[in-house]
This record gives C-alpha cells, structure tokens and sequence, in this order.
C-alpha cells in the first residue's frame, strides 16, 4: 500500500471540512471551499473522487450533496 502525499492529505481534509460547513451543498461550492485554501489548484474531478471514495456515491447527485 503506497503512502499518501501530505497534499493529497490535505486536499482530502478540506473536503471533509468543507462538507461540514453549513451550506455547502453543491460540488462547486466545495470546490471553491478547497481552492481557497489549498495551495494548489485541485479540479472537480479530483473532488468528486474524493466524494464517492469516502462517502459512496449515493451521498450526492448531481453535484449536489444530499443531506
């Protein structure tokens, strides 16, 4: 098993906080929580893996997520 990078860490923190931050509910929001506190650019597609690895995929639709 390969160890993961502190940035792929960090990424995967921030989404996690950004999912619990009261009305977060759409991907790009997410998205804009991350990239601003991020010290890289990180795409949609790297928060919609993160989204459906950790929380499967019927915690959201459609980039919105369900709560």
């Amino acid at each position: 098993m390969s160890r993961m990078s502190d940035l792929d860490l960090e990424i995967q923190e921030l989404v996690v906080d950004a999912i619990s931050t009261p009305g977060l509910l759409y991907d790009t929001q997410i998205l804009q929580y991350v990239n601003d506190r991020c010290s890289v650019e990180v795409n949609l597609e790297t928060i919609e893996g993160i989204l459906d690895r950790f929380f499967g995929e019927d915690f959201w639709e459609n980039g919105v997520v369900l709560q």
